[in-house]
């Protein structure tokens, strides 16, 4: 089974995107309007657009998501990420590895060696 989950911005990103939205509407209002006449109004209606969707996420509790994202779970006999780190066949390569590069003597190439055979598979 499939899940689709919301990701909206954390509260540091919100505080960013409510100053740089509330900085750019004031540069609307004041210079851009002014200057520019109907760009202006859409430049300050954009900068009202961002100050009130960060504000929002800021303010409430479930606020509203950039994107979605899909997760599927593992299924149940799929190998974890750690698995190949615990499959004894992987680590006895790993241990005779060790021995031909001379990390491990063979003393204790063969405890090792029995200890990891000793455990339960």
């Amino acid at each position: 089974m499939d899940f689709r989950g919301n990701v909206r911005p954390g509260k540091a990103a919100s505080v960013m995107g409510v100053l740089g939205g509330v900085l750019f509407l004031i540069l609307g209002v004041v210079i851009v309007i002014p200057t520019f006449g109907l760009f202006g109004v859409i430049w300050t209606l954009f900068a009202l657009i961002t100050a009130g969707f960060y504000g929002y996420n800021l303010m409430s509790q479930s606020g509203s998501s950039l994107y979605q994202v899909d997760v599927s779970p593992m299924s149940p006999g799929a190998a974890s990420p750690d698995a190949a780190a615990t499959d004894p066949a992987s680590r006895l390569r790993r241990l005779d590895q060790m021995l031909d590069e001379g990390l491990i003597t063979t003393e204790e190439h063969q405890v090792k060696r029995a200890a990891i055979l000793a455990e339960p598979w």
